[in-house]
């Protein structure tokens, strides 16, 4: 009996590691969501909206990554998907909220996150209030 409460014992840390592993992973994606995310935004606020007239104050990522989240250094079986993950940023509690509203305004932007329901894709939205 000792022997399998060890043995369930050592699989719930494997699996503790891979979830924070896999979120931290998800995490780090969403801070840097392209190698050149910093030019893509300095260049979009000098771009002028058609529609109101007024310079663009936001810039929204496509984010592409495969759903399963692989983390090779930990032997567990378990695959976490990033939209598992992703779908928690909605509630008002979420650690992934949380985070990422602490990393983006750091650096002064807001931040959401969302599914969009026609492309089915996640997008990243970087927003700025305007230096007039």
């Amino acid at each position: 009996m000792a022997e399998m409460s060890e043995s369930n014992n050592s699989s719930n840390l494997k699996y503790k590691k891979k979830l924070e592993l896999s979120y931290r992973k998800c995490v780090e994606e969403l801070f840097n969501p392209c190698d050149d995310w910093e030019d893509k935004i300095k260049e979009s606020k000098f771009i002028i909206n058609p529609e109101t007239g007024s310079i663009n104050n936001k810039y929204t990522f496509i984010i592409n990554h495969k759903d399963d989240i692989h983390i090779p250094d930990v032997e567990h079986t378990y695959v976490f998907r990033r939209s598992k993950f992703y779908d928690t940023f909605a509630r008002r509690t979420s650690r992934l909220k949380r985070d990422l509203i602490k990393y983006w305004r750091s650096k002064n932007y807001y931040v959401d996150f969302f599914l969009n329901d026609e492309t089915k894709k996640w997008n990243l939205v970087i927003s700025w209030e305007n230096q007039t």
